[in-house]
């Protein structure tokens, strides 16, 4: 009988709900009447394509009130080169050190035939080889500076028409070369090197004698002497 009184009762004007005798508005139409406007009234947020999204490293491109921001580009080391790498298979003749860019030192080694020194490639040509000593800090130090020359146990330095010329011991050095001398101080552009030649097996003086170091003998210890024999005693 219950639910025939409730389908008999007072209900609103859209005729889906039962109205309360105290109700003069149905407050579930009211609040679907809420809720379809606040979706009405509502507005999409924009949806970017990934073509605007992009950005190239190095530019900045706005997108609205929001800035992208570019990913920080990192420098290389300038002495990537350092060391000459160990694909080069010519033999090690020389060394050239230098403090001007690095207190802890830079050391290359300069091998048999042609050592170039400079901040780009040998010939300046895009794809041509990088120079073997090869020193970015240096503002004053042309694409290929100079060139130290190995051929039989003997050192030449030549300067490729740099800008700012290549110095032994504070004395500019002419276009067609010169002899380098043991322990030379180098100078090409900003950059002051120290020179020294490598002795190898095969430019010894005569009669020298090569020998890999041999073990150390282990120290030999004496064993302890034995007790004499105890006399034996016969009853």
């Amino acid at each position: 009988m219950a639910s025939a009184l409730l389908n008999t009762g007072r209900r609103c004007p859209t005729g889906r709900h039962i109205m309360d005798p105290g109700w003069d508005v149905c407050p579930y139409c009211e609040g679907e009447k809420r809720s379809s406007e606040k979706t009405a009234f509502r507005s999409p947020e924009p949806v970017l394509s990934s073509n605007v999204r992009k950005t190239t490293i190095g530019d900045s491109i706005p997108i609205g009130n929001r800035e992208t921001k570019p990913f920080p580009q990192q420098t290389p080391s300038p002495h990537i080169e350092a060391y000459g790498g160990r694909g080069d298979k010519r033999r090690i003749r020389g060394i050239l050190i230098t403090y001007t860019w690095h207190p802890q030192g830079d050391l290359f080694p300069i091998r048999e035939g042609k050592n170039y020194i400079g901040a780009g490639t040998v010939n300046r040509e895009p794809g041509d080889p990088q120079c073997e000593i090869y020193i970015t800090d240096d503002p004053k130090l042309s694409s290929a500076h100079a060139l130290i020359l190995c051929r039989q146990g003997k050192f030449e330095i030549i300067d490729l028409e740099s800008t700012n010329g290549t110095f032994i011991n504070d004395e500019m050095i002419p276009i067609r070369g010169e002899d380098l001398p043991d322990t030379a101080n180098l100078r090409t552009g900003s950059t002051i090197w120290s020179f020294m030649k490598v002795i190898t097996p095969d430019n010894l003086p005569s009669g020298a004698i090569v020998q890999a170091d041999k073990p150390a003998k282990a120290a030999q210890t004496t064993p302890p002497p034995e007790p004499p024999d105890k006399p034996t005693i016969v009853l």
